[in-house]
């Protein structure tokens, strides 16, 4: 499945949301929030490329 243009830009908006959040969190922040921001920032962007066709992922 390829995606058209509106459902990879509500991707990359969620994944940026995520990036935003990741990046805003303290440094004393629980360690497992940074690890679940990252793993689901992981995700995505996997998710993101497959969906695109991208045969490296």
């Amino acid at each position: 499945m390829i995606l058209n243009t509106a459902e990879r830009r509500k991707i990359e908006a969620v994944i940026e949301l995520c990036r935003e959040a990741r990046e805003r969190l303290q440094p004393n922040a629980p360690f497992r929030l940074r690890v679940l921001l990252d793993m689901t920032l992981l995700e995505l962007g996997k998710e993101l490329a497959r969906l695109n066709g991208d045969r490296a992922v």
